[in-house]
């Protein structure tokens, strides 16, 4: 019972505003009993300093002036005058207000004729008179004004004329100030040191609980733009999408943004992407999830809001996004491309409905749409394909992928061995699947960015590994187009290089001729910049599309790998024969290596050297092998055992 309530006021308050209340009860309910403490302590010592001090005028009068005698008779003159005395001495000092002493039958043996004095109990004179002394803290009148003045009555026992019918009591009255402030100074400043130390507590607290809400509000939200991220997409989609529920899921990416960062800088490309955050703020509704996803992808989950609504909620973050923005004094320019994908008919969960809409947007950006609403029928992607993709998310991150690396081989004499790295995917119910399920899936989605990113580290920390075994191996990574003209290759690139410490000329990128094709002018430009680093660019299937010599003429390609449909019929074709002997020589008076796909027995490898082709691959040489078998099979390349001469041995299959 008491837990589910924590967690009410929990919920209710949040964490951070919990946290304050219940130290605040604690640092108050410690606080409060440490000063209840120095209260009552500050009280004990004023006693005892009190009766310390009755004690000492006690000696310093009743005990040297009243003699046994008394105890049956009245004080004689001098006894009196001794006493008068004494008692004038120490009140004109102001050490003691008033004095009386009393037999223990409780008759009065001497009064400094102050009347007004408190009244004593018979109880209490009993008491003092048995040798147990009284104090007791009053508010006297003044004997002079009447006014009310705080002393402290004292009854003290006189051990030293006591009889056998009891004790004489001399009764004081101090004046309580200065025994108060003596006894209570310490006190006093220690409970101001309590006080300090509970207000300092409180405004550690007090700033904690910001910490806590400034980490709170990192985690949930993107730190450039101040919008959701994806952990706030994921809460939000829990939310919106239970029991099957509709709702629009909008994915947005902005078109040409890579120009804005490279011609104004990045500072200005995070400037245009803080101006936009606020517009499409401005067209969402307060219940919807604005998040940016990274870089200048930005995705709206609206609930509520179903098919035939969710073209227009797209059409109005696209007038939104789409516009004119000063960044640092220039006017720029914007478009977007958007998709969209409706719950629970395109998906029922979120990484249904982030895959429905990223094809969709993708088919935006390829056809220049603006909007395009995620549909089976235009995509080619069914709820199995879907499913997959949403698995082949989670197989990233949780060890799934697998590399496999095949050899291509020099057929002249070159110094380091390449190996082609191809991805697989050990599916824990589907077993080992080829690139061929899943690749085309998410060359369409923006899941292709998370997965070349994978390949390439893997492959990178892979021959970096090989190299500190003492092989001279060069690793062949492909790039997918959208991967290529995505914002941040180059760097992703360059940092991979240099997490796993291997030279730039160990990795060769492979490109089709589709990537270049797709955006000519964005691909050269990336290309360039990786070369100028010293990485080997290669038009991987070349020969099947439609690359143009113009484009061949002016891109940093060092190599061309002849596509397998031409290599396969190679020995028995006369036209795939015509075709790779002047795919070779173009490539040669271009200055380029010429690589040789699918080479499948003895008769066309042959062929291939005597055209001058530069290199061979396929399965004649060797299938793809896991690392350990490629290793083992780079080992024995290395050994100086050819595989032309050494036979199925050392191909892996």
């Amino acid at each position: 019972m008491g837990c589910s309530r924590v967690r009410a006021a929990a919920n209710r308050l949040g964490t951070s505003w919990l946290l304050i209340v219940l130290g605040v009860v604690v640092l108050g309910t410690a606080g409060a009993g440490a000063l209840v403490g120095l209260v009552s302590q500050a009280h004990n010592q004023a006693v005892s300093g009190a009766l310390a001090e009755a004690r000492v005028f006690a000696r310093l009068t009743v005990e040297r002036d009243v003699t046994s005698s008394a105890m049956a008779s009245p004080l004689t003159s001098a006894e009196t005058n001794d006493l008068q005395g004494d008692f004038s001495q120490l009140s004109t000092s102001r050490e003691l207000v008033g004095l009386e002493v009393w037999r223990p039958d409780g008759s009065v043996l001497y009064s400094s004729g102050v009347d007004q004095y408190a009244l004593v109990s018979g109880q209490e004179l009993a008491s003092a008179a048995a040798g147990r002394a009284v104090v007791r803290f009053e508010n006297e009148p003044s004997a002079r004004t009447g006014a009310p003045t705080a002393v402290v009555e004292v009854l003290v026992p006189m051990p030293s004329v006591a009889y056998s019918q009891g004790r004489f009591v001399a009764g004081e009255l101090i004046p309580s100030g200065p025994v108060v402030d003596s006894a209570s100074w310490a006190n006093d400043r220690l409970a101001l040191a309590t006080l300090v130390g509970i207000v300092l507590a409180v405004l550690w607290l007090w700033g904690l609980r910001r910490r806590l809400r400034a980490q709170a509000y990192q985690a949930w939200h993107d730190h450039l733009t101040g919008l959701g991220n994806r952990a706030l997409l994921d809460s939000a989609a829990g939310r919106a999408l239970a029991d099957d529920a509709e709702a629009c899921l909008v994915l947005m990416d902005l078109d040409g943004f890579k120009r804005v960062n490279d011609t104004l800088g990045h500072a200005a490309g995070d400037e245009l992407l803080g101006q936009l955050a606020l517009r499409l703020r401005s067209s969402t509704r307060p219940g919807d999830a604005l998040v940016r996803l990274g870089g200048d992808e930005f995705a709206v989950l609206m609930p509520g809001i179903g098919a035939e609504a969710a073209q227009a909620a797209g059409e109005r973050l696209l007038q939104a996004a789409s516009g004119q923005f000063v960044v640092r004094g220039v006017l720029v320019d914007t478009e977007a491309s958007i998709g969209v994908a409706v719950a629970p008919g395109d998906g029922k969960g979120l990484g249904q409905l982030l895959q429905a809409a990223d094809i969709a947007m993708y088919q935006a950006k390829r056809g220049k749409l603006g909007v395009c609403t995620f549909s089976r029928a235009s995509s080619d992607v069914d709820a199995g394909d879907l499913e997959l993709l949403a698995q082949l998310r989670t197989a990233i991150g949780a060890g799934q992928l697998r590399l496999h690396y095949q050899p291509a081989v020099a057929l002249h004499p070159r110094a380091t061995q390449l190996v082609e790295a191809l991805v697989r995917w050990e599916h824990p119910k589907r077993g080992l699947l080829g690139p061929g399920l899943f690749i085309p899936l998410a060359e369409d989605t923006a899941l292709i960015h998370p997965l070349t990113a994978w390949v390439l580290d893997e492959a990178v920390r892979q021959c970096a590994a090989w190299r500190l075994d003492g092989l001279s191996v060069a690793v062949a990574v492909n790039i997918s187009p959208r991967s290529l003209t995505r914002p941040g290759l180059v760097e992703l690139v360059i940092e991979t290089l240099a997490r796993h410490r291997l030279p730039a000329s160990a990795l060769h990128l492979e490109v089709t001729e589709s990537a270049i094709i797709a955006r000519p002018e964005l691909a050269r430009q990336v290309l360039h910049q990786l070369r100028a680093r010293g990485i080997s660019i290669a038009i991987d299937d070349f020969g099947t599309g439609y690359t143009s010599l113009v484009h061949l003429k002016t891109l940093p390609v060092e190599v061309l790998k002849i596509d397998r449909v031409f290599v396969s019929h190679l020995v028995d074709g006369c036209a795939e024969r015509a075709i790779v002997s002047s795919i070779i020589e173009l490539g040669h008076g271009l200055g380029m290596e010429l690589v040789a796909e699918g080479v499948e027995d003895e008769a066309t490898l042959e062929l291939l050297r005597a055209l001058g082709c530069d290199t061979a691959q396929g399965f004649h040489i060797s299938r793809p092998m896991k690392s350990d078998d490629a290793g083992r099979w780079l080992s024995r390349r290395a050994d100086g055992l050819d595989f032309a001469s050494t036979g199925p041995a050392l191909r892996a299959s």
